[in-house]
């Protein structure tokens, strides 16, 4: 029988979420990139902007996925810039 330790495995569901919205992106090239798949999907039906869902994406792709922490996100006039530890992409598109 599988039991679950005390505390549920939360950056396992995030990591599948992440590739998940890769296929979709590779299957349905019209959806965009996985970022606009995540952030479409994910984020934007929560009133929150496409730029930060496509942040979000990078922060749980390219930092969860290698370091088994979120990245930092620096933020100016409420804006994503970049986030830290290395971006596979650099900064993050408006």
């Amino acid at each position: 029988m599988l039991t679950l330790d005390r505390k549920p495995p939360m950056a396992t569901v995030a990591l599948l979420v992440s590739v998940a919205c890769e296929q979709v992106s590779h299957l349905f090239p019209s959806e965009g990139s996985p970022e606009d798949v995540f952030s479409k999907a994910l984020i934007e039906s929560h009133g929150v902007g496409a730029a930060v869902g496509r942040a979000l994406f990078d922060v749980i792709r390219n930092g969860l996925a290698h370091s088994y922490l979120p990245k930092m996100l620096a933020f100016e006039s409420g804006r994503p810039l970049h986030s830290s530890r290395g971006s596979r992409r650099g900064a993050v598109a408006p």
